[in-house]
């Protein structure tokens, strides 16, 4: 469950009345979960729900280790088996560009 840390701006600002409570958050889940898959969706992953067939693509790319590129600062990408990740801050990102030095490096390897 998605929940405001004690130390947050929004725990400060709203404090623990704002969330629902852990069990009927369960619950309520529960029932999202058992009606979409009497309507013949199939759980997909935290907060989806789709028909066979008709699964996220987008996700399915990230699972299965495919390439994709991402474009601006702090976007990530993966291209045959890397990982990368733009600088954070859009003002470091545009200096970067500016420069024509890469805002991004191979952060990490991954394995399939």
């Amino acid at each position: 469950m998605l929940r405001a840390h004690r130390r947050t701006r929004d725990a400060a600002r709203h404090g623990p009345a704002r969330h629902p409570d852990e069990d009927e958050t369960a619950d309520a889940y529960d029932l999202v979960g058992a009606t979409l898959a009497a309507s013949g969706y199939e759980w997909e992953e935290i907060s989806n729900w789709a028909r066979p067939g008709h699964e996220c693509r987008h996700n399915h790319v990230y699972w299965d280790q495919g390439d994709y590129v991402g474009f601006g600062s702090a976007a990530h990408s993966h291209r045959r088996g890397r990982r990368y990740w733009n600088v954070r801050t859009p003002e470091r990102y545009i200096a970067l560009w500016a420069a024509a030095r890469a805002p991004s490096r191979v952060r990490s390897s991954s394995t399939n």
